[in-house]
């Protein structure tokens, strides 16, 4: 049940984001032959905004389009799946709460996810059709330059691949943290009996103001109290830092989802 929830959520998300998505990769590839080279010097007045500016100005366009709409589908996926109409029904299904979350959770953080394939896909795309012979050089510099320093320095090499890899779950954690804080303030929202969107809002600046704060407060008693071991003086100091800041974003993220879960089983106020 729970993949055929996560595939319901993958449709209502594609049938909006799939368009946008491949708008950002074809006005990538027009940039790549209409942004101004050395033998189209002469082009000028009305010629070069329709061949220049306007492939530029739609192509810049289109990433805060597609930012906007996953906003919104994440925002609408949460409110009308579990919060409106459609929640008669979800919650008459054989799944728990817990996969109710999760599979809007899940494909919201992939979606994010492939948002951001879909940007360094355009930047390349962009790169190659400007300068491919460049490009190419300089990527295999860069990957004859990583095998050199991990042939050269082993210890500090991995030390590097595990702070990618802390870097990586971070930023997991952080597309979670996104959907999870709409999740709650909108389960907040549904607590009131009339401007649900009002409240909603409200509880979106609320939560965000409260976990801002206590995030700085930890982080900085945290800062205070650190043994010397913790202090950066080389590569391998930033890994228990990042290992910390993962549990921070994971406490944060595990509050947002038993605040919104406990909502859903015990004060849930469907339209």
């Amino acid at each position: 049940m729970f993949g055929k929830l996560t595939k319901y959520e993958f449709r209502s998300y594609f049938k909006s984001l799939l368009p946008v998505w491949c708008a950002v990769l074809v006005l990538a590839l027009i940039n790549g032959f209409t942004l101004p080279r050395g033998d189209m010097v002469g082009v000028d007045g009305v010629n070069a905004f329709l061949t220049f500016v306007l492939p530029l100005m739609l192509f810049v366009i289109s990433f805060v389009v597609m930012g906007i709409v996953t906003l919104v589908q994440t925002i609408e996926r949460f409110w009308r799946g579990l919060l409106g109409n459609e929640g008669y029904l979800m919650f008459t299904l054989p799944v728990s709460r817990s996969q109710l979350i999760g599979s809007k959770l899940l494909v919201s953080v992939t979606v994010q996810l492939i948002g951001g394939v879909v940007i360094c896909l355009s930047g390349v795309i962009l790169v190659l059709l400007l300068g491919r012979e460049e490009f190419l050089e300089v990527l295999s510099q860069g990957f004859g330059f990583i095998a050199q320093v991990f042939r050269e320095y082993p210890g500090e090499s991995w030390t590097a691949v595990v702070i990618v890899l802390e870097v990586v779950v971070l930023a997991l954690l952080g597309m979670a943290n996104n959907s999870l804080h709409l999740y709650a303030a909108m389960s907040l929202g549904h607590l009131s009996k009339k401007q649900k969107v009002a409240v909603s809002v409200l509880a979106w600046v609320g939560l965000n103001v409260l976990f801002t704060n206590l995030t700085i407060r930890i982080g900085a008693g945290a800062a205070n109290s650190l043994p010397s071991w913790l202090m950066v003086e080389k590569l391998a100091d930033v890994v228990p830092l990042l290992f910390i800041a993962i549990l921070i974003s994971a406490i944060h993220d595990a509050l947002y989802w038993a605040l919104t879960e406990l909502i859903l089983k015990r004060k849930l106020n469907l339209e």
